[in-house]
């Protein structure tokens, strides 16, 4: 039944009171399905054949549009493609977070992500890419603050494969 003909049975049968219930019943389930929420999720594309020490990624959040505590995640996709020849890895994020010209955050942290359990199993699930998180930590922001975050790898190998992106979560 197309839209015309709902029109005109509706009209014929319950009178013209059912087609704007009908209206206001769409747009109420419309507003209903809609989720408001200020989180932050991006990915950056790393080289899967080797990511370069000198390499890091960035990530930039625009004004916040609440104040509130925020737990930030660092998100890596290993790649099944290249094999990565450790069982963890070692990065540093460095935080920077405005308001204005105010700099309320500049820290840098050091982050062990390890890919297995103790017992050897992998930690995750996946195919061709697994995707592991890692709790950065939390930081209490004020609304319309602007931040910049850059990720790079510590480790003594210059150029690690097997990681086909890497992302920041901010709930």
């Amino acid at each position: 039944m197309n839209w015309a003909q709902f029109h005109k049975t509706a009209s014929a049968r319950h009178g013209l009171w059912v087609m704007p219930l009908a209206v206001l019943l769409m747009v109420l389930v419309q507003l209903a399905s809609c989720t408001t929420h200020d989180g932050y999720l991006h990915y950056q594309s790393l080289r899967v054949s080797g990511w370069e020490y000198r390499d890091s990624a960035a990530f930039v959040v625009d004004s916040l549009p609440t104040s509130g505590t925020r737990h930030l995640t660092i998100a890596l996709r290993k790649s099944s493609a290249h094999v990565y020849p450790y069982t963890s890895l070692t990065i540093a994020v460095h935080q920077t977070w405005k308001l204005g010209d105010s700099t309320l955050v500049n820290r840098t942290d050091t982050l062990d992500c390890t890919f297995h359990h103790p017992d050897g199993m992998v930690r995750t699930k996946g195919v061709s890419l697994y995707p592991y998180e890692f709790p950065l930590g939390t930081v209490a922001l004020p609304a319309h603050t602007t931040g910049r975050v850059v990720i790079r790898h510590l480790m003594s190998q210059q150029s690690l494969p097997g990681f086909d992106s890497i992302g920041l979560r901010m709930e």
